[in-house]
C-alpha cells in the first residue's frame, strides 16, 4: 500500500440514518482485506457510505437526488433525544505512515431549540495527527478541511466511495447516444494528477502576461499610449468575455450533469415507456374491439327481429310447391281442353257445312246425331272449364306472389350463427387484452406517461439548452482568440516602440524564456495526458477482460479528452451495443485502474454495486477486486451475494457485519457476523 493512501481502521458513526446511538465498523487489511455488511434494503447501508462521505466532503453526492442534504443523515430519534445526542462520524486510518483521526460532528447551534435544518447545527471538523513521539497534534478546522481536501478531494470522491447506481455515470462513458460526460472527465483528470501540469501552464501565462504589461510601461509617445489603451481595452473585454466562458462553462457542467442524472432516470423507465406503447396499442385494440362488439350486437338483435323468415320459409316453399303442382295439373287439363275446343269447332262446322272438311263428305243422321250430343256434352261442361281456367290463373298469381314473397326473406339462421361467432371471439380478444392491460398495470413503477413526457420534454430543452451554451462559449473563445491576435499585433508594435529601453530588453528576454517554457509545459501536458490515458486504457482492458465472461470481448479503447471507452472484440470491430452487465463490469475496470495508476486516496467502498450483473460477472469481480484494491468495503444484500458466492470469497473476508433493523422502532444497529 502507498503510504499517502488513507488506510481506514475503524469508522465510528454516531446517530447517523438509521443508527440511533454509537456503531463501529472494524476494517480489515492484508491478505484478507474484504470487509463485508450485509443489509436488507432499507435497513440502512446507504446511511453508512453517505455518512463516509459527509465525514470527509461535508457534502453528500447522490446519483438519483444531485447532493443531498446532510441535515436528512440525522437520525430523528436522536434530534428528538436533546442536544446531547450529536451527529458524528470518526474515521481513524493510518496515512503517511502515521496515526490520523478524521472526526466531523454536528451539533444544536441553540441548545433549547430542536434544528430544523443544516444552517441551524455548528458543524466542527478537526483533523489529529500523531508525532512520532507518540503525542498528538489537533488541527484547526481549516487546517483540517485543508489537509483532507489535499489527501481525498470532494471531486475524487467517486473514485473511492460509491454506489451502485453511481455506477451508471461511469456507464455515461460508454453510451455513443450520450453528450460527453465533462465533470467526469475532469474528475479522471485529477485522479490521473494532469491539473498540475495545467495550473503550472496558468501560472507561466500570467508571468508572459506580466511581461507584456511591464514592457508596454516602457514604451514611449502618443502612439504607445493609444496602443496600450487598445490593449488594455481589449484583455479587459477579453476578462468579461473569460469570466462568461466560466460562468456558461459552469452551467454546462450543471446541465450536463442534470442531462446525465435524468437520462438514468429515464433509463430506469425503460420499461416503463414500452409498456405505455404496448397500453396504448391495447387501448385502441380495446376500443377497436368494443365498436366492433357493440356493431355484433346491433346487427344480432336486427337478426332477431327477422328470426321469422326461418320459421316462415319453409311453410311458404311448401305452399308455393303445391300451388305449382296443382297449377301444373290444370296447365295440362287447359291443354286437353284446347284439343277439344279444336274438335268442337270442327263437329260445328260439320254440322254447318253439311260435309266433312277433311274426306268431303256428307255425315249420315246417326254421325249427324253423335255429334249433336257431344256438343251437346260440351256445351255443358263450359261453365266448369271457365270455373278452372279462372282457378288456373288464380293459381298463377297466387305462385309469383309466393316466389316474390319468398325472394325477400334472407335465411337468418347461418349469418346468425356466423355473427355469434365473431361476438364471441371479439369478447374472448377483449377479454384477453384487459388482462394483458391489467398486467402491464402490475409491472409498471408509480410514474405515470404524462410524467415520462414531461421528462422527455426537459431533456429535450436540456438539449438545447446544451447546444446554446456551447454554441456560445465557442463564439466568445473565437472573439477571445481574436482579440490575442489583435493584442499581440499591438504589443509587437510596443515592443519595437521599447526597444531603446534596457529594462524592455531585459523583460523582453524574460518572455522569450517564459513562451519556451510554455512551449515545454504545453508539450509535457499532451505527452504526459496520452501517456496516462494508455496507462488507463491497458489496465482497464486487463480488469475488464479478467471480470467479463464475454469471451470474444478482447480489449477496451478509451478516446482522447473524453475518456469515452469502446469495447474491442476479437475481429477489432467495436462493440456497438454492450449489455447492461457488459456497461457495469468496464465501469468497474475503470474505476480499478484509475485507483491503480492515479493518483491513490482510500479504501474501495461500494454500496449495492452487484444488483444488475449476472450470478457469474459476480463471481468474477467479488474475486478480482480484493487483490487490486488495498481495503474493499462492501455494502450487500442477500439478493445480491448468496451464501455460494460468499463461500468463494469467504477467504478473502477480514471483517463482516449484519445490519439489524427493529421496524417497531425503525432503527438500525451493527451486528458482527462469521466470517466464514
Amino acid at each position: 500500500m502507498h503510504k499517502l493512501t488513507l488506510h481506514f481502521k475503524t469508522v465510528t458513526i454516531e446517530n447517523i440514518g438509521g443508527y440511533y446511538g454509537e456503531h463501529q465498523v472494524d476494517f480489515p487489511s492484508g491478505e484478507r482485506n474484504m470487509l463485508m455488511i450485509r443489509g436488507n434494503n432499507t435497513a440502512g447501508k446507504t446511511s453508512l457510505i453517505n455518512g463516509l462521505k459527509w465525514c470527509l466532503f461535508n457534502q453528500i453526492d447522490s446519483s438519483k437526488e444531485g447532493t443531498l442534504d446532510p441535515f436528512t443523515l440525522y437520525n430523528a430519534k436522536a434530534l428528538r433525544s436533546g442536544p446531547d445526542h450529536p451527529m458524528r462520524v470518526t474515521i481513524e486510518a493510518m496515512y503517511d505512515d502515521a496515526p490520523i483521526i478524521i472526526e466531523r460532528r454536528a451539533t444544536w447551534r441553540f441548545e433549547k431549540t430542536t434544528p430544523q435544518n443544516y444552517d441551524q447545527l455548528d458543524i466542527g471538523f478537526t483533523v489529529t495527527q500523531e508525532n512520532q513521539d507518540g503525542s498528538r497534534r489537533v488541527l484547526s478546522q481549516d487546517e483540517s478541511e485543508r489537509m483532507i481536501g489535499r489527501i481525498a478531494p470532494p471531486i475524487l470522491g467517486r473514485f473511492f466511495l460509491f454506489d451502485g447506481e453511481l455506477l451508471d455515470e461511469y456507464r455515461d462513458l460508454v453510451s455513443q447516444s450520450r453528450p460527453e460526460n465533462r465533470d467526469l472527465a475532469q474528475a479522471i483528470n485529477g485522479v490521473l494528477g494532469l491539473p498540475i501540469l495545467a495550473k503550472a501552464e496558468s501560472v507561466v501565462d500570467s508571468a508572459i502576461k506580466h511581461a507584456q504589461k511591464l514592457t508596454r510601461s516602457y514604451a514611449q509617445g502618443d502612439q504607445a499610449e493609444l496602443n496600450t489603451r487598445k490593449i488594455e481595452g481589449l484583455q479587459e473585454e477579453n476578462n468579461q468575455f473569460i469570466k462568461e466562458v466560466g460562468e456558461s462553462g459552469d452551467r454546462l457542467k450543471d446541465v450536463n450533469k442534470e442531462l446525465s442524472a435524468l437520462d438514468r432516470r429515464l433509463d430506469h423507465h425503460t420499461n416503463d415507456e414500452i409498456a405505455f406503447a404496448e397500453r396504448d396499442a391495447l387501448k385502441k385494440r380495446a376500443d377497436t374491439l368494443a365498436t366492433n362488439i357493440q356493431m355484433h350486437r346491433e346487427e344480432l338483435a336486427s337478426m332477431g327481429a327477422n328470426a321469422w323468415h326461418d320459421l316462415a320459409q319453409p311453410a311458404l316453399s311448401e305452399r308455393r310447391e303445391a300451388v305449382n303442382r296443382e297449377a301444373d295439373a290444370m296447365a295440362q287439363t287447359t291443354q286437353k281442353e284446347v284439343k277439344q275446343d279444336h274438335l268442337e269447332e270442327l263437329r260445328r262446322n260439320v254440322l254447318a257445312e253439311g260435309n266433312c272438311p277433311v274426306c268431303y263428305q256428307s255425315p249420315d243422321a246417326a254421325t249427324r246425331q253423335k255429334l249433336e250430343s257431344l256438343l251437346g256434352e260440351l256445351e255443358a261442361d263450359r261453365d266448369a272449364r271457365a270455373s278452372r281456367q279462372y282457378r288456373y290463373e288464380t293459381l298463377i298469381g297466387q305462385r309469383n306472389a309466393l316466389q316474390q314473397l319468398l325472394d325477400k326473406l334472407t335465411p337468418v339462421k347461418p349469418l346468425y350463427q356466423s355473427k355469434v361467432g365473431q361476438l364471441s371471439e371479439a369478447l374472448h380478444e377483449k377479454f384477453e387484452v384487459q388482462r394483458q392491460l391489467d398486467e402491464l398495470i402490475k409491472r409498471s413503477s408509480n410514474i405515470t406517461q404524462e410524467e415520462l413526457l414531461e421528462l422527455r420534454r426537459k431533456r429535450d430543452g436540456l438539449l438545447k439548452e446544451i447546444g446554446h451554451l456551447e454554441a456560445g462559449i465557442e463564439k466568445q473563445k473565437a472573439e477571445i482568440t481574436k482579440n490575442e491576435a489583435r493584442i499581440q499585433t499591438l504589443q509587437e508594435k510596443l515592443e519595437r516602440d521599447a526597444e531603446q529601453s534596457e529594462k524592455a530588453n531585459v523583460v523582453k528576454q524574460a518572455r522569450k524564456r517564459l513562451d519556451a517554457m510554455k512551449a515545454v509545459i504545453e508539450k509535457a501536458h499532451e505527452r504526459q495526458t496520452e501517456a496516462m490515458r494508455k496507462k488507463v486504457e491497458e489496465y482497464t482492458s486487463h480488469a475488464y477482460v479478467a471480470m467479463t465472461h464475454e469471451a470474444h470481448h478482447e480489449r477496451v479503447e478509451i478516446a482522447k479528452d473524453t475518456f469515452r471507452m469502446t469495447i474491442i472484440d476479437d475481429t477489432g470491430a467495436p462493440v456497438l451495443a454492450p449489455s447492461a452487465g457488459a456497461t457495469q463490469i468496464l465501469a468497474f475496470s475503470l474505476i480499478i485502474s484509475l485507483g491503480q495508476i492515479g493518483r491513490k486516496i482510500g479504501p474501495l467502498v461500494m454500496d449495492t454495486p452487484l444488483g444488475r450483473l449476472d450470478v457469474d460477472h459476480r463471481l468474477q469481480v467479488l474475486e478480482y477486486l480484493p487483490h487490486h484494491s488495498h481495503q474493499v468495503a462492501m455494502l450487500y444484500h442477500s439478493g445480491e451475494i448468496n451464501e455460494e458466492m460468499y463461500r468463494h470469497i469467504a477467504h478473502k473476508v477480514g471483517e463482516s457485519y449484519l445490519i439489524v433493523k427493529s421496524e417497531a422502532e425503525n432503527s438500525s444497529r451493527l451486528e458482527r457476523a462469521p466470517l466464514d
